[in-house]
């Protein structure tokens, strides 16, 4: 299972006003708020794209929905 990281709620509440068109984050961004390497990066989202297709729910790789990255990292 994932390990939950706590972030800094500014870095979070900027990130998502810059992106608040999408619904998905993409890999950038989640090297930005966790502060990682694109390879831990897309290693974070296939871990947590493949939970959400344990789910039963569609996936798309290199990206990640924010609704389920918000609430695994931030909950």
């Amino acid at each position: 299972m994932a390990q939950k990281i706590k972030l800094d709620t500014t870095t979070i509440a900027n990130k998502r006003k810059a992106s608040k068109q999408s619904a998905f984050y993409k890999v950038e961004d989640v090297m930005e708020m966790l502060e990682c390497s694109k390879a831990k990066a897309y290693m974070v989202i296939k871990i947590l794209n493949t939970e959400l297709t344990m789910k039963g729910k569609l996936t798309t790789n290199g990206r990640i929905s924010k609704k389920y990255f918000d609430e695994r990292y931030y909950n």
